[in-house]
């Protein structure tokens, strides 16, 4: 498969979430589907759900997304997004939402390592709305999480180094299906689907200090590996002309630069 990952949870109501799709491994606790959303369903001994997308390779930086719908109820249930989960362990960052009626809605940010939560940040209120679009990035050691694509109704960037790689998920907290669900998850690398540059053969790979940025469509020759730290310069000779590229790998991306 290929990245951006999504998922519309369309399926039968209360199919567990890897019955409904091999696609999703269960770090912790459960999630099911109802009318074609994701509901938790777990009690909350299971401490912060977690759910990953096993089929695909995420980069290092990464995000999730979803939107959130209020259903009915007046329980605390906490559903929302999460990365750099473990294969297998119960570790990852989640972004949830907490409805509260008749309480204040709150946002958390959260690391779990081996099952054991910690918040980071202070907790936000949030003025709920169905189709809210909650967000969480991982870029190096900074976990940002977003409402709208805004920091504001959340607890802003966090600095964490528990987690450098992993897959992008589902989190959540405790067992109602009535209460509040996502749906239209997204799963992806920051920066672009594919890191990975290529070269055409009648171009010439060499050694340069030169720094250039990125192109997702641009790539370079299979015996050339480009990392994050790594730069090198392109020339192509046109003619009587020289055209030199630059470029780097520079986080998530390539981005082509000609002079």
């Amino acid at each position: 498969m290929a990245l951006p990952a999504t998922d519309s949870f369309t399926g039968s109501n209360d199919d567990q979430l890897t019955t409904y799709s091999g696609n999703w491994t269960l770090n912790s606790g459960d999630f099911d589907i109802q009318s074609n959303s994701l509901a938790p369903d777990a009690s909350t001994a299971s401490g912060i759900h977690g759910a990953h997308w096993n089929a695909d390779a995420f980069s290092d930086n990464q995000y999730a997304e979803a939107n959130v719908e209020q259903v009915a109820g007046s329980l605390n249930i906490n559903l929302g997004v999460g990365v750099r989960f473990h294969a297998s362990s119960d570790n990852f960052y989640s972004f949830h939402a907490a409805y509260r009626d008749p309480s204040t809605d709150r946002t958390y940010l959260y690391r779990v390592v081996a099952g054991t939560y910690t918040q980071l940040g202070s907790t936000a209120e949030y003025n709920f709305a169905d189709n809210d679009v909650l967000r969480i990035e991982a870029s190096g050691t900074t976990i940002t999480p977003l409402k709208n694509g805004s920091q504001s109704e959340t607890p802003g960037a966090q600095t964490d180094s528990s987690h450098s790689s992993g897959y992008a998920g589902v989190t959540g907290w405790d067992d109602e299906a009535a209460v509040i669900r996502l749906y239209s998850w997204e799963g992806g690398n920051l920066g672009g689907s594919d890191p990975t540059p290529s070269v055409s053969d009648n171009l010439t790979v060499s050694d340069s200090s030169s720094l250039a940025v990125s192109d997702p469509s641009f790539s370079v020759s299979d015996n050339l590996t480009i990392t994050d730290d790594s730069t090198v310069s392109i020339q192509e000779a046109e003619a009587e002309n020289t055209l030199f590229v630059n470029i780097s790998r520079s986080a998530n991306y390539i981005q082509v630069v000609t002079p």
